[in-house]
């Protein structure tokens, strides 16, 4: 069982992450970041679960350099 400390919500996580609480919620809706609603609205997030899916990002390594459309 998480204690109280340890769970936070969206601006609390995106503070810690250093990402803006929009990626957080998309994450969110997406179920690629864990986390559970707390009373139908506020998100709940565990601390070590954000930690740990934030690690996830920067595993996949360097993005394809896109190649441009013909014009």
């Amino acid at each position: 069982m998480a204690h109280a400390d340890d769970l936070l919500g969206v601006p609390e996580v995106a503070a810690l992450l250093g990402m803006d609480t929009s990626y957080i919620r998309r994450a969110l809706r997406s179920e690629r970041l864990p986390a559970r609603k707390l009373n139908g609205r506020a998100w709940a997030i565990q601390r070590g679960d954000a930690i740990a899916w934030e690690a996830t990002l920067h595993r996949t390594g360097p993005r394809k350099p896109r190649t441009p459309s013909p014009t």
